[in-house]
């Protein structure tokens, strides 16, 4: 074994000390090459079905697509998320982005990234949570009430997927209709107002002074509204 002097020992140790120093700073400085998420901020909740997205890139970092899913599953062929509903490129530079009219989200639980490249590598976030929390607006209702019958223009608005809705119609104690049905919405519609009509005829019509009754319930992801008309039988 051979014995080196305590001086040259000291020189040693500070100069393993110093490689050290200088492998953390480049590991430090390579770290901080990278495509950050910005907003919206991880696992949190929103009203919008059109969230801003925003990330951060240092010099050496760019974007070059941003994707939405169900969920956080990377399939390692594509490096996209699995199924997106939104996959979007981006135009070099960009650091935000705003799905519009057809890339719209419905509430649930949403998981989004960025893709790119750092130092010409790709790169990529990880999958974050973000939640759109449900939206159901309460029924509108227009009614007509004739003595052949009752007739209702219903309005419909929610961001939910899919939706329950309960139509009755009375004339005076008398049930006309009662009838339970399952819709669905359209992405591009979510932010509209769908309309349809709702009527009953009975086949004696209606005595002149009836008090007609239409009540429509909507129920989506847990949240019910209802919406009561009434108009007298002319």
């Amino acid at each position: 074994m051979v014995r080196l002097p305590r001086t040259t020992s000291a020189l040693l140790h500070v100069a393993a000390l110093a490689c050290a120093l200088a492998t953390a700073l480049t590991c430090a400085a390579s770290a901080e090459a990278a495509i950050t998420p910005v907003a919206p901020a991880a696992d949190t909740g929103t009203l919008r079905s059109n969230p801003v997205f925003s990330w951060a890139t240092d010099g050496d970092s760019s974007v070059s697509s941003l994707q939405v899913a169900a969920n956080p599953a990377i399939d390692p062929v594509t490096n996209k998320l699995v199924a997106p509903v939104i996959d979007q490129g981006i135009t070099a530079g960009s650091t935000t982005f705003t799905p519009g009219t057809a890339l719209q989200l419905f509430a649930g639980t949403w998981y989004w990234r960025v893709v790119g490249t750092t130092g010409g590598a790709p790169a990529g976030t990880d999958p974050r949570v973000i939640r759109v929390k449900p939206q159901v607006a309460p029924p509108r209702v227009r009614l007509t009430a004739a003595r052949k019958g009752t007739t209702g223009v219903v309005q419909l608005r929610t961001n939910a997927a899919k939706y329950k809705l309960r139509v009755r119609i009375l004339h005076g104690r008398v049930t006309c209709l009662d009838r339970l049905l399952t819709g669905t919405r359209k992405r591009t519609r979510i932010a509209s107002w769908d309309a349809f009509k709702v009527y009953c005829y009975p086949y004696l019509g209606v005595t002149s002074g009836t008090r007609a009754k239409v009540i429509i319930t909507i129920t989506a992801n847990g949240v019910t509204r209802t919406t009561t008309r009434l108009a007298t039988v002319a």
